[in-house]
């Protein structure tokens, strides 16, 4: 089965494997896996460069040119608007779905879900952040960049 979709730049699957989103020139596009039908849209003003559900199911994160958007898939909108002006190349929550590791150029900010405050900055790539991972049990942090290094990073919650 497939969904033509035009100008997608990332996806994801949800947790329980029943949704997919879609990054889109308009935004988020969230479809069905059984049918292949589009059931959502949470529309943005910039395509998305990455997408990340929260384990709870509930939460949506996507990275754009200048910010971090935490997304209700409950009433599809927006809770949550993190300034990111060196852009969000990659946003990941933690296993427990208590926290939000994202990038912001070259840096990567640890945030608690909800208050959605920032914990944490780090900022030892010499280039743009590519991706994020998080280690066992949350308590690492692995990173990739332009610069061509992975970046270990040990986390006390």
């Amino acid at each position: 089965m497939s969904a033509p979709v035009e100008n997608a730049s990332c996806i994801t699957s949800h947790v329980d494997g029943m949704l997919y989103t879609v990054g889109t020139s308009n935004g988020l596009s969230i479809y069905d896996t059984r049918t292949g039908k589009k059931s959502g849209i949470l529309t943005s003003q910039e395509q998305p460069n990455c997408i990340s559900f929260n384990e709870n199911g509930y939460l949506i994160c996507s990275g754009h040119k200048s910010n971090c958007t935490v997304w209700d898939l409950r009433n599809l909108s927006s809770v949550a608007n993190l300034n990111t002006p060196d852009g969000c190349n990659s946003a990941r929550f933690d296993y427990s779905g208590k926290f939000l590791a994202y990038s912001n150029g070259a840096s990567i900010t640890l945030s608690a879900v909800k208050q959605y405050t920032p914990l944490i900055e780090i900022s030892e790539h010499k280039s743009n952040v590519t991706s994020i991972v998080w280690g066992n049990l949350g308590k690492s942090i692995y990173s990739s960049a332009l610069d061509k290094t992975i970046k270990s990073y040990q986390i006390n919650q």
